[in-house]
């Protein structure tokens, strides 16, 4: 017969075992749900581009590292979109104006160009916040094995 000490460490043993499993199937999880978030956040009715919630979606874009056990966001407005920009303006610095070219390949020459603010999407908080509420399911099954 088995007394409650050692079948707890028996249970602790096989935890200890799967502990690599369940951080690589967080990972998993994590990368599923920034997409799924970055998706909400950025789809229908949004402001933001069908580009830009695709680009989410792709597989370079939202990774997992299992050697370095966290998860990469490689899109070059992730911070921006995450945390949101104060409104800023940029002025020409050597020269009396900007020159651009714009859509209708028109050249247009500009003092300043001011940057509205942008709220803060907060998709990997709410991927990171998912993602604990999965894990806390994963774990009572665990523990309940």
């Amino acid at each position: 017969m088995v007394d409650s000490n050692e079948q707890l460490i028996i249970k602790l043993k096989t935890i200890t075992a799967r502990l690599p499993k369940i951080i690589d199937e967080a990972g998993g999880m994590l990368v599923r749900n920034v997409r799924s978030q970055a998706r909400i956040a950025m789809g229908n009715g949004s402001k933001y581009p069908f580009e830009f919630q695709n680009d989410f979606q792709k597989i370079d874009t939202v990774t997992y590292s299992p050697s370095e056990s966290h998860v990469i966001v490689k899109h070059p407005a992730a911070k921006r979109l995450e945390y949101g920009y104060p409104a800023f303006t940029i002025t020409a610095k050597n020269e009396p104006y900007m020159t651009f070219k714009v859509d209708n390949d028109e050249w247009v020459s500009v003092k300043e160009v001011k940057i509205g603010k942008t709220e803060p999407l907060a998709y990997a908080k709410k991927a990171i916040k998912e993602t604990q509420k999965d894990l806390a399911k994963k774990f009572k099954e665990v523990l309940d094995a």
